[in-house]
């Protein structure tokens, strides 16, 4: 099972349309731009789908394989995780 995320409390999300949309990082004032891909994982986020979900979801909009959906979704948040956009859960 893939690691889970939660958004940061100091991040806004923005949508500038449906293909981008901006997070912003409240205390360190940094914007983080999303594409139109990152905006479909980031609003399946913000419904509560996990990482898994949001694979799937990938895999039935977009032309790519289930692996490659979720090691690209779990590297997305990886990446948000390091700039602290969001917060690793520990669960079971």
């Amino acid at each position: 099972m893939a690691a889970q995320y939660t958004p940061h409390p100091d991040v806004s999300f923005t949508s500038l349309d449906e293909s981008e949309s901006v997070l912003l990082h409240m205390k360190t004032k940094q914007y983080y731009s999303l594409n139109e891909t990152g905006t479909f994982i980031w609003d399946a986020f913000q419904q509560g789908a996990t990482v898994e979900d949001i694979a799937e979801r990938l895999t039935e909009v977009y032309d790519i394989e289930r692996d490659d959906a979720l090691e690209y979704v779990a590297g997305f948040f990886e990446e948000l995780s390091s700039e602290g956009l969001v917060q690793r859960v520990d669960g079971p």
